[in-house]
């Protein structure tokens, strides 16, 4: 459950002063698909990057499953959030370019090396990384650089790795990215 409770966002200052989200409250329950639908310029990436644990300059309140009020955590614990909790899939897929598709997939575990009980064995991580590239149609593509691979290639690569810590909520930042549920 995503709770969002007056959420306030400017950018700017004096007259310049630009508000990009201004007293916005809402709820979405546990195992619900929610779509922000706005123009460009709206607040949409906005929004997200704050309920993400992104964007931390912001007036309101972001609380998920009753208890973990985001504004209130440290820099460590907003990270720890977004590694375990959260699947991000970005407008720009933000793939490293030095690595392969495989690699790029098993990032977050890169982030998890101070916890040794969460994070996988290279052997268990290439396993979960090739299960993914195989659901989401580029297991021929496991070494392919990002250089390599289309535009739909990388989004398929970006999907993948933000499922790879089987995250409890995914925010997707994406024109027309489409997921199917079966699939995954």
């Amino acid at each position: 459950q995503i709770v969002a409770n007056a959420l306030s966002k400017s950018y700017g200052q004096g007259g310049a002063l630009t508000h990009v989200l201004k007293d916005v409250s809402f709820e979405i329950p546990t195992g619900q698909f929610v779509a922000i639908m706005g123009t460009s310029g709206s607040g949409k990436t906005t929004l997200l990057n704050i309920m993400g644990g992104l964007d931390t300059d912001f007036q309101g309140s972001v609380t998920l499953d009753q208890t973990h009020r985001l504004e209130s955590m440290s820099e460590r614990e907003l990270a720890r959030q977004r590694n375990e909790n959260f699947g991000f899939i970005f407008q720009q897929f933000h793939l490293l370019s030095h690595l392969s598709a495989l690699e790029n997939i098993t990032l977050p575990d890169f982030f998890q090396r101070g916890d040794k009980h969460k994070q996988r064995s290279p052997e268990d991580a290439r396993k979960r990384a090739l299960s993914l590239l195989d659901q989401v149609g580029l297991l021929h593509k496991q070494n392919a650089r990002p250089t390599e691979l289309s535009g739909g290639q990388k989004q398929r690569v970006a999907i993948a790795r933000a499922l790879y810590n089987e995250p409890h909520i995914l925010f997707c930042d994406k024109e027309a990215v489409t997921l199917s549920k079966s699939r995954f």
